[in-house]
């Protein structure tokens, strides 16, 4: 059983993403288990049964993806427990985890405008018991601030070799989004099966910081 991947997309600014993503989980049961991701520059590879696995590896109700830059408080890079591993802050661009974990969290915020990274930042940094952080990029490779030469593909897999792992997610983080580019042109020019790889709402006119997907993996432990 392969799972399925149910995208709902839509547009807001940072601080309204908090918004939408606790309207989203409201209506789901406690242990239904929801991924949100951005969209446009993010490339998904692979299968819900697998991402569900590794998920379910990290023993922790939600995990986080996980860059290597401290965004966008440096400052904060102390408070990480753990920061001798490849990817060691948090980055909200990517999570997974139980719906009603998230909305509980979620029903704190106070409507702030605030930037949904700081934000879950803050969150994490108080629960890291409860949260997790992919640090080694075995659900979602983070780009920024990586080398083009840890990219690996062959025999229709992609293996992110600083971790030699292979993500089902990569994420082209930051401002610069010419990662994404390199991605979807090595899927273009075969580097997958066609129908083994997608990239999210690839709209070259959407504003970078408005364009958020989540998914609902759904009866995953069923098979």
């Amino acid at each position: 059983h392969r799972g399925t991947l149910f995208p709902y997309t839509t547009l807001f600014r940072s601080s309204i993403k908090l918004v939408k993503q606790l309207e989203y989980v409201s209506n789901k049961n406690y242990d239904d288990i929801v991924l949100f991701t951005d969209a446009w520059d993010v490339v998904c590879i692979g299968d819900c049964k697998t991402l569900y696995e590794r998920y379910l590896s990290f023993n922790k109700d939600i995990v986080f993806g996980a860059e290597k830059e401290c965004s966008p408080d440096r400052d904060k890079r102390n408070l990480y427990k753990n920061q001798n591993v490849p990817f060691p802050y948090l980055n909200s661009g990517f999570f997974i985890g139980k719906a009603g974990v998230i909305k509980k969290y979620l029903e704190t915020y106070d409507g702030e405008k605030i930037n949904d990274q700081k934000w879950w930042t803050a969150i994490y940094l108080e629960n890291q018991d409860i949260i997790g952080l992919d640090s080694n990029a075995i659900m979602a490779l983070q780009t920024w601030n990586t080398d083009d030469k840890n990219y690996h593909f062959q025999d229709n897999i992609f293996t992110y070799t600083e971790t030699n792992t292979n993500p089902i997610f990569i994420h082209a983080n930051g401002h610069i989004k010419d990662k994404i580019n390199l991605f979807t042109s090595l899927l273009q020019n075969g580097g997958y099966e066609k129908d083994k790889a997608y990239v999210i709402s690839p709209n070259p006119n959407t504003n970078f910081e408005t364009n958020f997907s989540v998914y609902f993996l759904k009866k995953l432990d069923a098979a």
